[in-house]
């Protein structure tokens, strides 16, 4: 998973309206809700080289997130990067660094 295409920011509190929900995974249309949304984006958003958010190949209604987004999560947040795990990286070698490092 990665970060929210939400400009308006306030990831990590939209994530903290998902603490309880049901297994149901909510569709990534454009009348899901911006709590809906956070979830689908943590659990499946992709990082890519370009910058904003654009459209996921892997699926519809997913996104993929470019380096001004995670400046714009590190800096409101204040954490110095982000690290994301759930497949083997392009390089095999267990991580794989993107967005500058961070």
């Amino acid at each position: 998973g990665g970060l929210s295409r939400n400009l308006a920011g306030g990831f990590l509190r939209l994530l903290r309206a998902n603490r309880s929900r049901s297994a149901e995974i909510p569709g990534a249309t454009q009348y899901a809700s911006a709590v809906d949304l956070a979830f689908v984006d943590a659990m499946w958003a992709d990082p890519q080289d370009g910058p904003r958010v654009s459209p996921n190949p892997r699926g519809a209604g997913l996104a993929c997130f470019g380096p001004d987004v995670t400046a714009r999560f590190l800096a409101e947040t204040g954490c110095r990067f982000v690290v994301r795990s759930h497949q083997v990286p392009p390089n095999n070698e267990g991580y794989f660094v993107q967005h500058g490092g961070r």
